[in-house]
């Protein structure tokens, strides 16, 4: 039997079949798959010829893997060919949650700032950075204890668990370490704006940093999910937003937003300028992904436009809006000291949308925040606006 073959004797449904292209079946068949975790059995298959499968496609293999027994006889696989052949029995499907059998003490962690040991058994955690960890870590189910707390104040999307975080920090960027140290956290959680104090946090606990790329939310959670061993909760996140967003995409087809003019614009101006989210924004691509096609780019000047967006100077106001149908403004959840409402503007109050009333007031903080609790409510939204104005 070549590597690419896969043995279905054993009773095991043909259309069932795993394919190990390029593993080291032998290799393979030596391990006791009920002591392996999904994250270890990942790891292994990378180092045992599957390092050109993807870290996606590694785990999902390992979650299968895991979920059978290599069932190996003296002379075989219970008469199977030949040892280096690999035959996979069913097992019953084991929760994350309740397999405490575990290969290793530790889970060694790639991320923004290098590698790092993650104990299995972590207590208190910390996130540092209040946005991009903490919805991350929610978005598993997991509240850290460490946290800056009041930048989470009036939030729309995590502030009903504000209650279970313990100690408020102050936010990531504003690090005060000897506050942190007093915490006592045993896994700490930032982003890359972190990585300058990255050793001192390591010193105090194991240290994982997330990028700030916005196309990351999947790659954020699969990282926190590594580390706290919940990749199948990870992946059963990602799952649900697939789904919820193609469901979204039915309801936008044959409604009037998919080619209705609108702009996404933020609650103050600042200096003269209103910021105005462009179509590369996290929420505009998720707009576009679910068929929502009339979202007004301010792009005016690759000078002056920025990747996500424009600050627009007030006097281009009509010029810009005026074809808006319809205006999302981006709410701060906290007053911002030197910003003037844009409310207060007589040009705003010129536009047909303003007079019209089809200004729709939403937390920045849902449209503005690329994670996976962030999409969830964007796509809460655009049901919304269908209904408001398809």
């Amino acid at each position: 039997m070549t590597q690419n073959d896969t043995l279905t004797n054993l009773n095991i449904d043909p259309t069932d079949t795993i394919d190990l292209p390029g593993v080291d079946h032998a290799a393979l068949a030596s391990l006791n798959l009920d002591t392996m975790s999904v994250d270890n059995l990942a790891d292994w298959l990378y180092d045992h010829g599957a390092a050109h499968l993807s870290a996606i496609e590694r785990i999902e293999l390992a979650e299968r893997l895991t979920r059978r027994r290599f069932l190996i006889g003296a002379g075989g696989l219970l008469g199977a060919t030949t040892l280096g052949a690999c035959s996979v029995g069913r097992e019953e499907s084991r929760s994350e949650d309740t397999d405490q059998s575990i290969a290793s003490d530790v889970i060694r962690l790639e991320h923004a700032a290098g590698i790092t040991e993650v104990p299995r058994d972590v207590g208190r955690i910390a996130a540092l950075d209040g946005n991009v960890d903490i919805h991350a870590l929610i978005a598993l189910d997991v509240v850290p204890q460490i946290a800056p707390k009041s930048l989470l104040d009036g939030s729309t999307l995590v502030g009903d668990k504000l209650d279970q975080i313990e100690i408020d920090i102050p936010r990531g960027n504003q690090m005060n370490l000897e506050a942190l140290v007093a915490a006592n956290p045993d896994l700490i959680f930032g982003v890359e704006y972190n990585k300058e104090l990255y050793d001192e946090l390591s010193a105090i606990a194991p240290t994982v940093l997330l990028d700030r790329n916005e196309s990351s939310v999947d790659e954020h959670l699969r990282t926190v999910a590594k580390a706290l061993d919940r990749s199948q909760t990870a992946e059963q996140v990602i799952s649900d937003y697939e789904s919820r967003l193609e469901a979204v995409q039915r309801l936008v087809e044959g409604s009037r937003l998919t080619e209705m003019p609108f702009a996404v614009v933020s609650e103050f101006s600042i200096e003269g300028f209103l910021y105005v989210i462009g179509k590369d924004s996290f929420a505009a691509q998720i707009l576009q992904n679910v068929g929502v096609g009339g979202i007004i780019d301010p792009k005016v000047s690759e000078e002056l436009g920025g990747p996500f967006g424009l600050p627009l100077s007030m006097e281009l106001l009509p010029q810009v809006l005026g074809p808006a149908e319809f205006i999302v403004m981006l709410t701060f959840p906290f007053p911002v000291e030197g910003e003037k409402p844009i409310a207060d503007n007589p040009l705003w109050n010129e536009l047909s949308a303003v007079q019209n009333g089809a200004v729709v007031e939403r937390s920045l903080e849902r449209w503005f925040i690329a994670t996976a609790i962030s999409r969830m409510a964007i796509l809460d939204d655009i049901e919304d606006l269908v209904e408001r104005f398809g």
